[in-house]
C-alpha cells in the first residue's frame, strides 16, 4: 500500500453527500496521478457532492484544487494542548470528557 483516500459521511458541513477524509501516501514516496486516480475509482462507484479539508500543518492543499476541488475559505488556525508529549485536540477536551482525561486533577470548579 502506497496510497490511500478515505471518504465518510460529512462530519461538519451537512450540505454534502460525501467528505474526503484523508489523503496520505506512505513517507517519503510520490505517487504521480494518484489522488485523481483514487477519487475517480470512488466517483466510479459512489454519486454525490464531497467536500474536503486540508490541514496546513502538512501542506497547503494544493492536491485538492489539482484534481478538481474548489477552494470556499480558509479556516482561522484551530488550538490544541499538548500532554507528557501527546496532542490532544479541541474535541478529546470537551467539557463531559475532562474527568477522564485529566484524572484526578480534574477540578469541576475551574473552566
Amino acid at each position: 500500500l502506497v496510497a490511500v483516500m478515505t471518504f465518510g459521511k460529512p462530519r461538519f458541513a451537512k450540505g454534502y453527500d460525501w467528505e474526503l477524509i484523508r489523503y496520505a501516501t506512505k513517507g517519503g514516496i510520490t505517487v504521480v496521478g494518484g489522488a485523481s486516480r483514487l477519487l475517480a475509482h470512488f466517483r466510479k462507484h459512489f454519486s454525490g457532492s464531497i467536500i474536503t479539508y486540508s490541514d496546513r500543518r502538512w501542506g497547503n492543499g494544493q492536491v485538492y484544487s489539482a484534481i478538481g476541488f474548489k477552494k470556499i475559505s480558509t479556516s482561522k488556525p484551530n488550538y490544541w494542548w499538548v500532554r507528557e508529549g501527546r496532542r490532544i485536540t479541541r474535541y478529546q477536551s470537551q467539557l463531559n470528557l475532562l474527568p477522564e482525561l485529566l484524572g484526578p486533577s480534574y477540578d469541576p470548579a475551574l473552566s
